[in-house]
């Protein structure tokens, strides 16, 4: 073996290692409201993210890739995602895409963040909770405040002292957003262990709640400048809390709890403004209890009326949701990774670079030289007729079931989770809401066309017209009847590609058919082509194979007859 061979061995192999190290990388925020959910992908190279969304009763799509910085806290309103990054700018983004709307900064990144409507304001805001900062920095507020902070004493869970549960406290800054600005809204002290991570937060019946998580779950409302507890009410046994999420008119908390068989299994609990705690029961799939592994993180967030959770399942992300009023959970579902979008991405690039050649082929067709043959108007003989415009898409149907059908196996071997979908339907979205279609739906598209149009040059060059021309009496000829030319046939072929490329145009080259004087396609006026009626004037020979008929051409026995 050749050092270069080895060299090459080498480098693949590394390659192919570095992979799944790649995408472990990368972790994940979600945020959602009533009208959709959101995923941010966190980790790209050179510090870059992703958005993901998935409007309510729609499918994924891919909003933004490679997006410069490093998101820490996200929220969803009215259909949009707030952002928050480590170095405390704020941005909007819209599930249009772009580069996002800036608004005022944070001086620090938030602990955590949630959206929703306060009490005395009906436009939806956004609420940060600060970690403690020194007196500095804290007095260095980015906008000015409406009122001054309120009295520590109120701030207080139970206007006491400075410890709680025998910690040293710490004092956390809540803020929210108006108007693109961020304004003091409340001081949280909390045991200095929680300042970390330990928090989670939502805005529910007007005002924010706050859940600390060490040393014990404690949820706070702030309610009249000041912070009241409510009871939480947790299950026996070892309770993990994995989330706070607000949806409609409950409060639901999710927590795995540990069974007397060691098993964690999933619980909610849900509070309403009229109760005085929060009742708990067994999220459910299938009629029995969910199981939760020990080493699952979950990422919860609203989706409507429901509860999602996605959580990192191997290398796959996955989705379920479930309802806080019954409790019942929906099959998971796989997410479409950051991998598979840039994979979409190349597809999208290798359908570019297919266009491009069938491009260049079309423009050689048309610079071949055609000898020394003065140029003049196109004409058909009296006794043929243009064919009808039916017809011609019968014909074209029967053509494309069989490349439609391979694409169909194609699709069911490398695109499962898109197996049971409408492929037209997808094809449609890709189109009217300007996303990117799975890279081997693009492959499978290649496909069909690398099989249908050099199908269509040769049957219709030898023969005269395809199986499905066939069958419905048709036949394509040039000009004053006479059989196609190889460059005819490819010019008329190819040209089928770039017109449907054109979407903007498409109801236009529907139009040229109709307005033109022998039903020509644009593609058959550049070609010199027709398609005709061939019942009444002479056919092409049977197929090979097949009895009757006889050559009469003396140059090619398989040419069919001219017509004049």
């Amino acid at each position: 073996m050749t050092s270069k061979r080895l060299v090459c061995i080498v480098c693949t192999l590394l390659s192919l290692a570095a992979v799944p190290a790649w995408g472990q990388e990368r972790s994940w925020l979600s945020a959602g409201d009533a009208q959709g959910l959101w995923l941010t992908r966190v980790g790209g190279a050179d510090g870059t993210f992703d958005l993901l969304t998935r409007p309510l009763g729609g499918r994924w799509n891919w909003v933004s890739t490679e997006l410069a910085g490093v998101p820490v806290a996200v929220a969803a309103i009215g259909g949009n995602l707030h952002v928050v990054f480590q170095s405390g700018q704020y941005r909007i983004y819209s599930p249009g895409g772009g580069e996002g709307t800036p608004g005022d900064g944070l001086e620090t990144a938030p602990l955590s963040m949630c959206g929703g409507t306060l009490a005395d304001s009906s436009t939806p805001t956004v609420v940060a909770i600060l970690p403690p900062q020194k007196a500095s920095a804290t007095a260095a507020t980015t906008s000015p405040a409406p009122s001054p902070p309120p009295p520590k004493a109120k701030a207080s869970p139970k206007g006491k002292g400075e410890s709680v549960a025998g910690e040293p406290v710490v004092t956390l800054e809540v803020r929210q957003n108006v108007r693109l600005r961020w304004q003091h809204l409340a001081d949280l002290p909390v045991p200095a262990s929680t300042a970390g991570a330990g928090i989670r937060s939502a805005i529910f019946d007007g005002v924010p709640c706050v859940l600390v998580l060490d040393p014990a779950p404690k949820l706070l409302a702030w309610r009249d400048s000041a912070w009241q507890e409510l009871p939480l009410n947790p299950p026996a046994g070892h309770v993990t809390i994995l989330g706070l999420v607000a949806v409609e008119d409950r409060l639901a908390v999710l927590a795995a709890v540990e069974g007397e068989g060691g098993g964690r299994m999933l619980e909610v609990g849900t509070y309403t403004a009229k109760d005085r705690g929060f009742s708990w029961q067994a999220v459910t799939e299938n009629g029995k209890s969910s199981a939760w592994p020990a080493d699952r993180v979950a990422m919860p967030a609203r989706l409507g009326s429901r509860v999602a959770m996605v959580w990192r399942q191997g290398h796959e992300l996955m989705l379920a949701a479930f309802s806080p009023v019954t409790g019942q959970l929906e099959p998971a579902e796989a997410v479409p990774t950051d991998d598979q979008s840039s994979l979409d991405e190349l597809g999208e690039e290798v359908y570019n670079y297919f266009l491009l050649g069938v491009f260049v082929l079309v423009v050689l067709s048309l610079l071949r030289p055609r000898g020394p043959v003065p140029y003049k108007p196109f004409l058909l003989p009296p006794n043929i007729v243009p064919a009808n415009l039916g017809r011609r898409l019968l014909a074209a149907v029967i053509d494309l079931l069989p490349c439609n059908l391979v694409a169909g196996i194609w699709v069911q071997l490398f695109m499962p989770s898109y197996a049971t979908r409408d492929m037209n339907d997808l094809l449609l979205r890709a189109v009217n809401d300007k996303i990117t279609p799975p890279f081997h739906f693009v492959l499978a598209g290649i496909l069909v066309l690398m099989v249908y149009i050099p199908y269509c040059v040769v049957m219709e060059k030898r023969f005269g017209a395809t199986l499905g021309k066939r069958i419905m009496k048709l036949r394509v000829v040039g000009d004053e009847g006479q059989n196609l030319s190889i460059r005819e046939a490819m010019l008329r072929n190819l040209l089928k590609v770039l017109e449907f490329s054109w979407v903007p145009l498409l109801p236009l080259l529907f139009l040229v058919p109709l307005i033109s004087r022998n039903r020509q396609r644009l593609g058959d006026m550049l070609a010199r082509t027709v398609v005709i009626d061939s019942r009444g004037v002479p056919q092409p020979p049977p197929l090979p194979g097949q009895d009757g008929g006889s050559a009469s051409n003396e140059d090619d026995p398989s040419d069919p007859p001219p017509l004049n």
